[in-house]
């Protein structure tokens, strides 16, 4: 397992081999319920990989090299602990009683 810190070093070697996107996945912070696929904050990045002082310093470092960042759809991914879980959940539940 990698971090965003040890990503950043090896962008001009993956220039060389003309790679142009890089695939991220899993980068949000999450409870690990089912292996970390499951998002519980969108808004910030799991401690385990950086920080977002990290994740803008890749995107910037992408961007001067012509990289694309493809990053995960948050909303097939959310956990019961993300905001829009619990607040369909409370919707649902008022409209059953």
């Amino acid at each position: 397992m990698g971090d965003i810190p040890g990503v950043i070093p090896h962008l001009d070697y993956l220039k060389v081999l003309e790679v142009d996107m890089i695939c991220i996945w899993s980068l949000y912070p999450s409870p690990n319920v089912d292996n970390g696929d499951e998002v519980s904050n969108d808004d910030s990045i799991d401690p385990e990989f950086g920080t977002m002082a990290d994740f803008k310093r890749l995107v910037g470092e992408m961007h001067r090299r012509g990289t694309k960042l493809q990053m995960e759809m948050v909303s097939n991914h959310s956990s019961t602990e993300h905001p829009w879980f619990i607040e369909s959940r409370k919707s649902h539940f008022e409209t059953c009683e």
